[in-house]
């Protein structure tokens, strides 16, 4: 009976040492391989704490982020109500500042516009002057920039 129990004993030692369905969980939850069957249970409750916690940061930063944005709007309120002004939400035009504002803001996209005109009047010329397509040369090269580094290599080596 002894012998028995000891074959007993031996079998269930190396069933639990040659567990490759303990390993794999183990490996798994990033632990080392052990004989210990209860450690994939404490690895996985402390794992699923982790991501517990992390939802609860995550939420808790989504929540401080929502109050912030509130924040803002609230402080902002005052000036917006000063810039726009009754129901048409129209800059005010009877202060001096919020015109000044306005009259600077018109002023800088006036240029912005003058300056898209000038470039795309330059586009245009330099389109229609380019009579043997070296522009589009240039463009093939500017998409491909291996093709560029190789015609370059080459020519320096001629």
């Amino acid at each position: 009976m002894n012998d028995i129990c000891a074959e007993q004993e031996a079998a269930e030692k190396q069933l639990q040492s040659s567990d490759i369905l303990l390993t794999a969980i183990l490996s798994i939850l990033g632990s080392e391989p052990s004989n210990d069957t209860l450690l994939p249970i404490k690895l996985y409750n402390e794992l699923k704490n982790i991501i517990q916690n992390l939802k609860d940061n995550i939420n808790e930063g989504y929540k401080c982020k929502e109050e912030d944005l509130i924040k803002i709007k609230s402080s902002t309120k005052p000036i917006r109500d000063y810039i726009w002004d009754g129901c048409t939400k129209q800059p005010n035009c009877y202060d001096r500042t919020v015109a000044a504002m306005n009259h600077s803001l018109r002023e800088e996209m006036d240029a912005v516009d003058a300056k898209v005109v000038k470039t795309s009047g330059l586009f245009n010329s330099v389109k229609n002057g380019d009579k043997y397509n070296i522009r589009k040369f240039w463009q093939w090269f500017l998409t491909d920039q291996a093709k560029l580094l190789a015609t370059i290599k080459n020519i320096q080596r001629s």
